[in-house]
């Protein structure tokens, strides 16, 4: 397969400048909605400042969100105005309850104010004009008078190293219309159910399943008016700049440097998500009933059978790729896991200060664990449990403490799981899927019915162990012992407790227990929970000989060192996009060409006006917009020698993949011979065409064709028909 065959550089510029322009938009709709309008809506008291700031109203916002559109969706009374209407109520809320205000007193300050600075604008509109000119110079002014060089650089580099990851995490996002997964589909479906106000839909492909993700990206929809071929595309960059963002924090608040926290983001970015070089680390799996057994002392431990790593290809997956694929997707589980470093920090936080701002955050961090994906929750069970064990014997978790937490726990995960309400209607889902396999056995679903009976007998899923493995162990529990003599022992070491933790639940199957997280879920976690170790290298063998050497210029030293580390990843430093395997997966599902051109008859046509001719991952991107019908069906159902094309809309536009696409499908026959199909869709064009004038090129590309049929005549054709029987049903009459 040619580098030409999956990317049609013919198209690519028109994709990337349409997406580029949407993404403008997206961040500034995003920054409004997350940032600006929740400091104006909820109390800020507690926030804290900068990042923290930040962070903070994203989850407060994220947390309105998730709870009152699906209510408001259910209930069948969605749309702007009543969101617009609840954040006002929200506010009036908080007036009322938490500042101890009057609401009328309120309202009619607000609407003094207002008059007041309106007619005072309109009466000195030239002084007040000339006056913020001259407020914005004074504070540039005074900004930059207090920069000195080193903060001046600082700046340049946190702004370098974000941009840098977001451009090689995100990189398929500026390039790509397609479905960057299968899974993308029912998200597309369940928008337009949400666009209906459905919740619940019987049409839907999942039925049961978590609905955080459909509701997130259906809000941006409507506050973008993007269209959801361009959004489903560009969206996962908010997910990516919201990871690096929580990342980014956690560390500075382990590391307390925002320098060795940067160089920490920089390494996970680069290395542990974006490069190949991260299969050191997550290691090939095999699924087998044969392990071998490595005795360690009394212990037990699976490891891949060497037989195995003679035919890599036959028995082994690469799961390296797997964590980068599924973030550049903005699947719903990468969601969840955006809040795993973020959630265990204020749960240290909580159990360190017992402060109620940190329990709040917490409360609602895992709130959306479980709302975007609950097998999140999993990845942060035994770490939890350690890091509260670590507070009792610490003697930092109280009676009341624990009582507050459980309310806590409770609270999230009732609120966290409206989706479960979905259950009573469909049951209770035949398919947990990799990020929650142990419940397929616990609920004797269907998978595990046919895993079991598949197999014959028990299967384990493996990591292939290695010298790294083991090495990250010892490490985390040598800085946990370390850390636990420094003056604030529980709280730094408590963060060496999530690496440890999820080793646990990574590596579960290589030592017996129960498989709690697929491995090629997993990764994502595990290479969160590695940052923490390697902050502690860092910051122990780099930051504090550089302070004991240089003193006073050992930051400036450690930030070239950093620029010089972003030099060696942006040039050095090998990433995925700039592979083949990569490239495959920009278009692995379909090509970028046939959403490019549905989106140009969308912006061209009226809605529910046309028809469009091709695969399955249309019919969820047509949904309330337009009609579709499946290639095979058409070339079955339609003859092309008959005087009219017998469907009900004035348009119909069919695609043809001049070189048929790879791609099979899941449980699809009619993918299997999809270059047979394509040879009869061209032949019905041909047949169509010889016999009719009403037919012609609407778009083409290097990869596909689009041919446009003037279907008006057969609408002339019915309107006439109808006309006919509604005029002897009168003269019967």
């Amino acid at each position: 397969m040619t580098r030409e065959d999956f990317i049609d550089y013919g198209i690519l510029q028109k994709i990337f400048f349409l997406n580029v322009k949407s993404t403008i938009l997206l961040f500034v709709v995003a920054y409004i909605l997350f940032i600006y309008v929740p400091r104006r809506i909820f109390p800020q008291k507690y926030t804290g400042g900068g990042i923290e700031n930040i962070i903070s109203n994203i989850i407060y916002m994220l947390v309105f969100i998730e709870l009152s559109v699906p209510l408001m969706v259910f209930l069948k009374i969605f749309n702007t105005f009543t969101f617009m209407s609840a954040l006002i109520i929200t506010k009036l809320f908080f007036v009322k309850f938490y500042e101890h205000k009057e609401i009328k007193s309120y309202l009619r300050d607000i609407k003094n104010r207002t008059m007041i600075a309106i007619f005072d604008f309109f009466d000195h509109y030239h002084e007040k004009i000339e006056e913020f000119k001259k407020r914005k110079k004074e504070a540039v002014f005074l900004y930059f008078k207090h920069l000195d060089y080193y903060q001046v650089f600082k700046k340049i580099l946190i702004f370098a190293v974000f941009a840098h990851l977001v451009y090689i995490l995100g990189y398929r996002c500026f390039i790509a219309l397609a479905n960057p997964l299968p899974d993308t589909s029912q998200f597309f479906e369940w928008v337009a159910n949400l666009q209906q106000n459905i919740l619940y839909a019987d049409n839907k492909t999942a039925k049961a399943d978590f609905y955080g993700i459909s509701v997130f990206i259906f809000i941006l929809r409507i506050f973008t008016h993007l269209d959801t071929i361009v959004l489903f595309n560009i969206y996962p960059l908010l997910l990516i700049i919201f990871l690096l963002l929580g990342v980014y924090f956690v560390l500075k608040r382990f590391s307390v440097s925002s320098l060795i926290a940067l160089f920490t983001l920089l390494i996970y970015g680069s290395f542990l998500i974006g490069s190949p070089w991260n299969s050191f680390i997550a290691t090939p799996i095999a699924l087998t009933e044969n392990p071998e057994i490595i005795r360690f002392f009394s212990f037990k431990i699976y490891q891949v059978p060497s037989s195995y790593l003679l035919q890599p290809h036959l028995y082994l997956e690469n799961i390296a790729m797997t964590p980068l694929m599924r973030y550049f997707s903005g699947m719903a589980y990468e969601f969840s896991s955006a809040f795993y470093l973020l959630n265990l920090f204020y749960l240290i936080k909580s159990l360190d200060t017992g402060k109620t701002r940190y329990l709040f955050n917490y409360t609602f961090t895992l709130m959306l664990v479980f709302i975007f994906h609950g097998g999140g929750a999993i990845a942060l069970i035994v770490p939890s449990i350690f890091i509260a064990l670590h507070a009792l014997l610490s003697g930092k978790l109280s009676i009341s403490l624990l009582k507050r937490g459980f309310v806590a726990i409770f609270s999230a995960a009732i609120l966290g799981n409206g989706w479960v309400l979905s259950v009573l209607k469909y049951g209770i889902p035949q398919d947990f899927g990799n990020a929650a396999p142990f419940l397929d056995r616990l609920f004797h679903t269907k998978q595990a019915i046919v895993q079991i009976a598949t197999a014959g007998i028990e299967e384990v899923t493996i990591s292939y162990l290695t010298w790294v493995h083991l090495f990250l162990v010892l490490s985390a529990i040598a800085f946990f012992l370390i850390a636990r003599v420094y003056k604030k022992g529980f709280y730094f070491s408590s963060f060496l407790l999530i690496p440890l933790g999820f080793f646990v639940v990574y590596y579960a199957e290589n030592i017996g227990f129960p498989k709690l997280v697929h491995p090629s879920r997993g990764a994502e976690y595990l290479f969160l929970s590695i940052t923490i170790i390697i902050a502690c290298y860092i910051k122990l063998f780099l930051w504090v000989p550089l302070k004991l050497l240089i003193k006073r210029y050992a930051k400036y030293i450690f930030m070239m060192l950093l620029y010089v580390a972003l030099l060696f990843s942006a040039f050095v430093v090998e990433h995925y996009k700039n592979t083949d395997e990569y490239r495959k997966l920009i278009n692995g599902v379909q090509y970028s060409d046939i959403p490019y051109f549905l989106y140009k008859i969308i912006r061209q046509n009226k809605p529910l006006t046309w028809t469009v001719v091709s695969y399955v991952q249309e019919y969820s991107k047509v949904l309330g917009k337009g009609y579709m019908v499946n290639t095979n069906e058409f070339i079955i159902q339609y003859n092309p020698l008959d005087k009219f094309l017998k469907i009900p809309t004035p348009k119909v536009y069919i695609f043809v993949e001049d070189i048929p696409h790879k791609y099979t499908g899941k449980d699809q026959w009619y993918y299997r011979w999809r270059k047979d199909i394509q040879d009869n869709l061209k032949h019905w064009i041909a047949l169509y065409s010889a016999k009719h004038d009403n037919i012609k090129i609407f778009a083409r590309s290097h990869l596909v064709t689009v041919y446009e049929i003037d279907n008006s005549g057969y609408i002339k054709n019915l309107e006439r028909i109808n006309r006919e029987q509604h005029t002897s049903a009168a003269k019967t009459k």
